[in-house]
This record gives structure tokens, C-alpha cells and sequence, in this order.
């Protein structure tokens, strides 16, 4: 069972990559065999723990009201990934839970080192091998530099998203990734070099998770002893003062100005977004934030030329399915705030996973539903074995 998990999370992985649409149907045929094969197997093979058999109700239950209240069926559906994550997260051996973590390590120790090296040939005067716009309804536009994918380039500088369709997806699986590799107690060197490298996403949540997780892994007093963590911070010193002197240091800097226009600070793209998806549930009423804005959960087009770009936002899950559709997401997120703040310093990372789910509202999609998940169960797992 463990390998349908691995696969799962694997899946997830790749189905957010810029190529993955180039086969349409990968997300209905996984669904299919998510539904057909993986579940049944479960509920047959496995003792699921009574809390993983509620949520699935309840997220089965969520989508049923709201085909009642809509007359969409698609809204049924609507929480499969999440409720097969559920499934299989919990079914999963600690053991191939670690075979994962190294698999992804190293998968993204390999894409961040490219897109370091998608900068030096874009520093000096190296074209992109490939330009063309995204597939789907999305106005931006893929560049490939050999190494690395990116819709961000400005001409004196690029920032990389990896396999992905932009640079915080790209750190959001290396945060989650780091965050994993914290609770099962992996190599903190290799944890900080895989954070330090996924600064080339000049990503704001980036900068900041990485604060949140260096007060939680240090140990001040044993840490400001050793010779070797002395001459860490020199040599770290050093490489991120290069950093922000290049031209990507100082976008980076840059976007912790003062904000406007709805931003709390420079680099705020969720600011003016939040405000939108608040605006469009109040015009919307009590029924908005009960039950959602249909055409805003299956007709994106339509939302955005009406109320603009409100996605990608804390108001988002709310303006999709309303309260009674996306209770899941707003648990989870307060689960996290104070598991984080109640559980002392070293679980101080579950507050900067929440800050990161507050960008990015994803527990529903397919590529982030079992890797959040799986964040809990370790978690639990974790604070299990620290207390025997």
C-alpha cells in the first residue's frame, strides 16, 4: 500500500510541472484508478484510524450538499484528491515515507542546482532554448534556459520555478520537503542546503519560512559553543551577501518596501487578490459564504473577467465552495497555528507550513493534498516518539 502512496505523492509532484498538460487527461485517468483501485484496496486490506473515516465523510458529505444546493454533480467529486490522500496517508509505513523523502531530496537538490544554473547562463547573455505561452486559459509565458523553467524574466535577471509554472510553487515544495525532513530528524545540512538553494526563487514565503525554520532547528546555547557553526555563519554570511548584491538580491530586497495599492509590503501579490475574493463573497451575500460562487469553482474565465484575479488567496477556498465546502482548509490551517505555537520551539515550522498554505489555499489539488497530509502524519508520528 505504501507504493500507491509513493505514486500518489510522486504524481503530485509532476502533475504541477509546465509540461504536464501537454496530456490533458493525466488528472481523470489518476482520479479513475485513485477511486477504482487505491480506495477499495484500502477500506478492504487496511485498519483505517476512525478520524481518517470522519474526515472522509465529512469532505463526501461537504460535496453532497452542495450538488444539493447547486445541482452540480461535478461538486460530488469536488474533494476526491483530498479524500484519497486521507486514505492513503494514513495506510503509509513510516519506512516508505523515508524512501520518499530521499527521493525528493534528491530530485530537488538536482532542479534547484539547475536553476542556479538557469541564472549564470541568463547572467551572461544566454537566450532562452524555448519561449512559448503556457497551455491552458493562463496569460503568461514559459521560458526554458536549458536548466530550468521560468515565467519571470526581466532581462537583468530570471527567477527559476524548476519544473514548475512559477518560482513559489517551486519553493512551496521545498519548504513542505524541509519541513518533512525536520520531524523525521534527517541531516539538518543537507535540510538548510536544499532551503539555501531555493532562494534562486527570490520568493518572499521562501525568506520568510526560512527565519520560522532556523528558530525552530537552533540550538542557541550548544549551537554558539561549536567553532564549526561559527564558521557556518561566515561562510553562509558571505555567500548571501553575494546573493543580494546580485541583480535578484535586490529585486528580493525590493519587495520588502513598503507596499500599496491593498499590499502590505512591496512584494505582496496576495494583498489586492485577498481584497477581490472578500469584496466578491460580500457582493455575493450570506449564500457566497455558505455555498460558494459557482462560476468562481468551474469557470475561471468568467470569475476572473467579472471580479478579476481574486485566486491564489485565504478567501479564495471560501469564494469557490463557501464555508460548507471548504471547512477542510480552514481546520487544517488553525490546527497548524496552534500545534505550532502551543508545541514549543522545535514545532515552530507547523507556523510557517500555515503561513505558506495562507499564499497558496491548495489542499484540495492533487499536487499538494497528500503532501500536506503527510506533513500531519509525521508531525504526529514525531511528537509521539519525543514523548517516549
Amino acid at each position: 500500500m505504501s507504493l500507491w502512496v509513493l505514486a500518489f505523492l510522486i504524481y503530485g509532484v509532476f502533475s504541477q510541472a509546465v509540461f504536464s498538460d501537454i496530456f490533458p487527461l493525466h488528472r481523470s485517468i489518476f482520479l479513475v484508478a485513485l477511486l477504482s483501485v487505491v480506495v477499495p484496496l484500502i477500506l478492504f486490506s487496511a485498519r483505517l484510524p476512525a478520524s481518517a473515516i470522519a474526515l472522509s465523510l465529512g469532505v463526501l458529505l461537504s460535496g453532497f450538499l452542495l450538488f444539493l444546493y447547486w445541482g452540480n454533480p461535478r461538486y460530488v467529486a469536488y474533494g476526491a484528491y483530498l479524500i484519497g490522500a486521507i486514505l492513503l496517508v494514513v495506510s503509509a509505513r513510516l519506512a516508505w515515507v523515508k524512501h520518499l523523502v530521499t527521493f525528493l531530496t534528491g530530485f530537488f537538490s538536482v532542479v534547484l542546482v539547475g536553476g542556479w544554473g538557469a541564472v549564470v547562463l541568463h547572467a551572461v547573455g544566454v537566450g532562452p532554448l524555448y519561449t512559448a505561452p503556457f497551455l491552458g486559459a493562463d496569460e503568461r509565458t514559459a521560458f526554458f534556459f536549458y536548466t530550468s523553467f521560468t515565467n519571470i524574466d526581466t532581462g537583468s535577471y530570471i527567477r527559476p520555478s524548476g519544473i514548475f509554472d512559477e518560482p513559489g510553487s517551486l519553493s512551496f515544495y521545498v519548504c513542505f520537503l524541509a519541513i518533512l525532513r525536520h520531524f523525521l530528524d534527517r541531516n539538518k545540512k543537507v535540510t538548510w542546503f536544499l532551503l539555501i538553494l531555493g532562494l534562486v526563487t527570490a520568493s518572499l514565503a521562501h525568506v520568510i519560512y526560512m527565519v520560522i525554520h532556523f528558530l525552530a532547528d537552533f540550538r542557541f546555547r550548544q549551537g554558539l559553543r561549536s567553532a564549526r557553526v561559527v564558521v557556518g555563519f561566515v561562510v553562509v554570511g558571505v555567500v548571501f551577501s553575494l546573493f543580494m548584491a546580485s541583480p535578484m538580491g535586490k529585486e528580493l530586497v525590493s519587495r520588502f518596501g513598503v507596499g500599496q495599492d491593498d499590499r502590505l509590503i512591496a512584494g505582496d501579490n496576495r494583498g489586492p487578490r485577498f481584497k477581490g475574493a472578500v469584496t466578491a463573497i460580500a457582493d455575493n451575500g450570506w449564500e457566497a459564504v455558505a455555498f460558494g460562487i459557482p462560476m468562481c469553482m468551474y469557470d475561471g474565465v468568467e470569475c476572473r473577467q467579472k471580479y478579476g484575479k481574486i485566486n491564489v488567496n485565504p478567501a479564495w477556498p471560501i469564494a469557490q465552495k463557501g464555508i460548507v465546502g471548504s471547512w477542510p482548509y480552514y481546520a487544517l490551517l488553525s490546527w497548524l497555528i496552534v500545534a505550532g505555537v502551543a508545541g514549543g520551539r522545535a514545532q515552530w515550522v507547523l507556523v510557517g507550513a500555515a503561513l505558506l498554505l495562507l499564499q497558496r489555499p491548495y489542499l484540495f489539488y492533487e499536487g499538494y493534498s497528500a503532501l500536506l497530509l503527510l506533513m500531519v502524519v509525521v508531525y504526529l508520528r514525531y511528537r509521539i516518539m519525543t514523548r517516549t
